[in-house]
């Protein structure tokens, strides 16, 4: 019901609420004929008004469903082709899983990582161009699924390990911080804000000495294993649509 329905029965409420007082002073006064009868035409008023009400309702719905239906191919289509695309993407990320693995130097990672990067991002926005055109749910879905970096930050465990970037000062003042508590407060409001790293894994830095290439591999393929994971728990969606468009075509 829209804020129009519910204005027009507040206003036949009020109508009849008023029309049933004045009718019922008219009856207390001796002027019971002049009352009933005024009451009667405020009581079919009312029911010619809800009855009219009914009938525009109807006509608008009638006239949605028909827009609803012819707008059905076109989402069909277009949900149809995000699918795939989707599983593309998942496609894409086991691939770059296999290539991690076969990697030997930390350049050869980074070139990898920036061809994926701009690949994945070219897919991501294809898929969520599509996803416009089928409903908001789903892209309200992808958008939260697919990475706003594309996974490019993962470039921090390739500059660590070559020495670009480094912990140290994070380092210095997590040690120089006497209370634990300060610690972990000081490490969680800086760790994902300047360097894009959760702090668990922050911790995790902290304890090692050096960064082996053995290591950044490992990150790699976590990551990726992470991104993989959500793309599956999620693809079910799609299919649930299209069963819903498939049913409402027919």
């Amino acid at each position: 019901m829209n804020e129009h329905e519910d204005f027009f029965i507040f206003s036949m409420k009020c109508l009849l609420g008023v029309g049933g007082g004045l009718a019922l002073i008219a009856i207390l006064v001796g002027k019971e004929d002049a009352g009933i009868g005024f009451l009667g035409s405020i009581l079919g008023g009312f029911i010619g008004g809800f009855f009219t009400l009914m009938g525009v309702r109807k006509t608008i719905d009638l006239q949605i469903s028909k827009e609803e239906l012819d707008r059905l191919p076109n989402k069909i289509l277009n949900l149809d082709k995000a699918t795939a695309q989707y599983f593309n993407i998942m496609d894409y990320v086991m691939g770059m899983q296999d290539r991690v693995r076969n990697i030997r130097t930390a350049q050869a990672l980074r070139t990898d990582l920036e061809d994926f990067s701009n690949t994945l991002r070219s897919m991501s926005t294809e898929l969520k161009t599509l996803s416009v055109h089928v409903n908001g749910e789903i892209f309200r879905r992808l958008n939260i699924i697919l990475p706003d970096n594309h996974m490019a930050d993962l470039v921090i465990y390739i500059n660590l390990h070559e020495g670009k970037e480094n912990i140290s000062d994070l380092l210095r003042t997590f040690n120089g911080r006497e209370e634990l508590g300060e610690k972990e407060e000081y490490l969680k409001s800086r760790a994902y804000l300047v360097f894009r790293l959760e702090y668990e894994e922050v911790l995790e830095m902290l304890s090692l000495k050096t960064f082996s290439f053995e290591w950044v591999q490992e990150k790699f393929i976590s990551k990726l294993d992470e991104f993989r994971d959500r793309l599956d728990g999620h693809y079910e969606v799609l299919f649930e649509y299209m069963e819903k468009y498939q049913k409402q075509l027919k």
